[in-house]
């Protein structure tokens, strides 16, 4: 059976506050362990209205599948511990709560309490960013 995560989609898409919305659909994930060096993160949506145009739902749908932004939910314990070819990583660490920019095809997608997430090795994150809106 395939899980609808359109009400998901719709709801951050259509919030004034996505971190918070996004998180609220999350919930706890205490016993949630991310392995390794992987990163959990829930997947940006843009927003619903752009100027006085709405997006149609299958444009919100494509966020899912090729989005690019992703909120960071948890992180592994060796998560941005070693850089490409095992050498220490050097430079700021994102942590949970930052947004961060990472190729949709290296990833591997989940859906957790019907939110659209996604385990990314933290190597394939390519920068943190303040605002989800300045990448596209």
């Amino acid at each position: 059976m395939a899980v609808t995560l359109t009400p998901y989609l719709k709801a951050v898409s259509q919030a004034k506050d996505q971190k918070a919305e996004i998180l609220k659909w999350v919930g706890d994930l205490d016993d949630a362990v991310v392995l390794a060096d992987d990163v959990l993160v829930a997947t940006y949506v843009r927003p619903d209205k752009v100027g006085s145009l709405y997006m149609p739902e299958s444009e919100l749908s494509e966020d899912r599948f090729q989005g690019k932004v992703g909120l960071i939910l948890k992180m592994g314990i060796d998560a941005f511990v070693f850089g490409p070819h095992g050498a220490k990583f050097l430079g700021p660490k994102p942590e949970v709560g930052d947004w961060v920019v990472y190729r949709a095809a290296d990833t591997h997608e989940v859906a957790i309490r019907k939110a659209s997430c996604r385990l990314v090795n933290s190597q394939s994150i390519r920068m943190k960013i303040a605002d989800p809106t300045m990448i596209f």
